[in-house]
């Protein structure tokens, strides 16, 4: 129907997106000094495009991390350490770059520790396999949140538009349940090895001054 009713449009070649070229070597801070009553941090890694299987992957991983109040980051920084008013770890992909970040606002004394404890959780994933009851969890809250944000009308119509506008094919979202239910601790160590590297990492941070070499340092660790 959308074919037919659109056949008459004008045609042309589309203009060409300039190419994401990625040379960074080592973890990079961004550092602006402002006076806050805390600091705003966003800690992140490149991952992975909307073309790799493993998009799938890094949304449990991001979930693990600091996607619900029972993740890892939720207990350690905000509950145990008490260093942050809030903490949540993301995933994007887009269709040439990815990402899986996580954001903070954080205790100004307590900064580096909270950065040093984000960069030791990223560190644990490629290095301890998840346990079958978290994996679980993290499966069934995506699953449970993806449902809900579906409900509305609007959502469900970007959903199946953007799949075929970026990825040219049509599926449900029965097929993405399905996908994330594949995942399997041994896809989180693999894919947590690729992406959790000092050469991959990087960090954008606003509040009291802090050096770019000692943020740097602690990014190194992961």
């Amino acid at each position: 129907k959308v074919s037919s009713s659109f056949s008459q449009i004008r045609k042309s070649k589309p203009k060409e997106k300039q190419k994401v070229e990625e040379v960074q070597n080592k973890p990079k801070a961004l550092v602006f000094a402002k006076k806050t009553e805390q600091t705003h941090l966003c800690l992140g890694v490149r991952g992975f495009n909307l073309f790799y299987k493993e998009k799938y992957v890094q949304k449990v991983i991001a979930v693990i991390l600091g996607g619900m109040m029972s993740s890892r980051l939720f207990g350690k920084v905000r509950e145990e350490m008490g260093a942050a008013y809030y903490i949540a770890t993301s995933v994007e992909s887009n269709p040439d770059t990815g990402v899986l970040y996580t954001r903070a606002g954080v205790d100004n004394d307590k900064t580096k520790d909270v950065i040093r404890a984000i960069v030791k959780e990223y560190k644990r994933m490629k290095e301890e396999r998840v346990s079958a009851k978290e994996l679980k969890k993290a499966k069934d809250y995506l699953k449970g949140r993806s449902a809900i944000r579906l409900e509305t009308s609007d959502s469900l119509a970007k959903f199946y538009g953007m799949a075929e506008l970026f990825e040219n094919k049509t599926y449900s979202v029965e097929d993405v349940f399905g996908q994330i239910d594949k995942v399997t601790a041994d896809d989180i160590l693999k894919t947590a090895k690729q992406i959790f590297t000092p050469e991959n990492i990087n960090l954008a941070l606003v509040g009291p001054r802090k050096t770019k070499k000692e943020l740097e340092e602690i990014l190194n660790e992961v």
